[in-house]
């Protein structure tokens, strides 16, 4: 058996996790990595949406909003409920991971609005700089880019979505069409564009359309789903049209983007990322005594003096549903040591799938140190941290804060840990 020891060993490797092993990195603090896939920030938008709402409500910066939000909510424990102390949290975390600025723009105190891949309208706080054209103004004129006989990417149907949006939201100066650009082959879907263009000839007629979508509309920014997987590409377009991307989830690779930025600024900190299959976790007098991972036939025992759980919720995996008895009465559990969160009645669910599911706020009780606590408000492990959206008291989707929690609570953790190891 491999042995791996150092200070702080964490799990999962979405932007809670490697934004912790990033900052601890940064102070020489030793930290291991363990993941069973890719993160979950792969699947986001890959915008930092902080809080953009409240009560349906747009909000101009998460400053508006800050005291509104619950006692339990994670913004509120990380800054023991000092919004001063929330500010000067998110703006330490930027400015000490100034590599994220290389692929953002946007200030983390002020939201804007952003026109989605769906034509819908978002509040968000940093945007990759790819989706500057994106970004919705009272006077703005739109084209959402298609091609012919392409079925996976609908523009006229996001331009009808966008202008109802914007009526919504008191946009109505804007304008906005779908335009569907032939370009004489066949593309099974939008995603294989990128590949294509590559092609001098392709790229000519790609630039020769735009440039009579350009002189027939004038718009402000023609916009299409991130599907670039190399940035640059994208960037030598617009040298010759406003050729925007537009934030959008999985299968498009913006949060893809940000995930191997994130990486990237991990592992040239030297901090070591291991795959695993399958995890066995040792607990001894309270605390997590070492943790053994199954890879490619080995075993590797990792034994520290901190450990992050830094998993996900449902969607990441690292939260799940569990039956806990004979009447198939529902808890929540984690899924690396088995805590127990909370029993699950018929309120956690709607019957409405457009309706609150209390589900979504579900998560790990934490204290103002980031570690998971129960009623009592006491350890569940001594050595035991949380950071990322594991922790419960806040629904991402209704109040859009989806990567502002695993900014904020990775930075306050790693503050703690730095004086806890001393």
């Amino acid at each position: 058996m491999i042995r791996r020891r150092s200070d702080v060993l964490i799990i999962g490797s979405g932007a809670a996790g490697l934004l912790t092993a990033y900052y601890l990195a940064k102070r020489n603090i030793s930290v291991s990595v363990i993941t069973k896939g890719y993160g979950a920030t792969a699947m986001s938008s890959g915008c930092f949406d902080v809080l953009g709402m409240l009560d349906n409500t747009f909000l101009e910066s998460f400053i508006d909003g800050y005291e509104q939000l619950p006692d339990n909510h994670p913004y509120k424990i990380v800054s023991m409920n000092k919004l001063n102390t929330l500010i000067n949290l998110f703006d330490s975390a930027i400015n000490e991971a100034k590599e994220l600025l290389t692929l953002y723009t946007g200030d983390i105190k002020r939201n804007i609005k952003v026109i989605t891949f769906f034509g819908s309208i978002k509040p968000t706080a940093l945007i990759q700089k790819s989706m500057r054209g994106s970004i919705l103004h009272h006077d703005g004129n739109y084209i959402f880019l298609g091609f012919r006989n392409v079925y996976d990417y609908n523009p006229n149907l996001q331009a009808k979505m966008l202008l109802s949006f914007a009526k919504i939201v008191g946009y109505t100066g804007i304008r906005a069409r779908g335009e569907k650009i032939n370009l004489e082959i066949n593309i099974p879907s939008i995603q294989f564009l990128p590949v294509l263009l590559r092609k001098r000839e392709i790229f000519e007629r790609f630039i020769k359309a735009l440039e009579r979508v350009m002189n027939e509309h004038s718009p402000d920014s023609i916009l299409i789903p991130p599907i670039f997987d190399n940035i640059q590409d994208l960037e030598e377009i617009q040298k010759k049209a406003p050729l925007f991307e537009t934030p959008s989830p999985t299968p498009y690779r913006a949060g893809l983007r940000l995930n191997r930025l994130l990486w990237r600024m991990v592992e040239k900190s030297n901090v070591p990322i291991f795959h695993v299959r399958e995890l066995k976790v040792d607990i001894k007098d309270r605390a997590v005594s070492r943790i053994i991972a199954i890879s490619d036939e080995k075993e590797i025992e990792f034994i520290s003096n901190s450990f992050v759980l830094a998993t996900g919720d449902l969607v990441g995996g690292g939260l799940r549903v569990v039956n806990e008895d004979k009447n198939l009465n529902k808890a929540l559990i984690d899924t690396v040591f088995g805590l127990k969160i909370t029993n699950l009645g018929k309120s956690a669910f709607s019957d409405d799938i457009f309706d609150k599911h209390y589900l979504n706020k579900f998560g790990f009780k934490v204290n103002e140190d980031l570690q998971p606590i129960n009623e009592s408000n006491t350890s569940l492990l001594d050595n035991l941290y949380v950071a990322g959206s594991i922790i419960g008291g806040y629904d991402m989707n209704e109040e859009k804060s989806g990567l502002g929690i695993p900014l904020v609570t990775s930075f306050k953790l790693y503050k703690v840990l730095e004086k806890e190891l001393g």
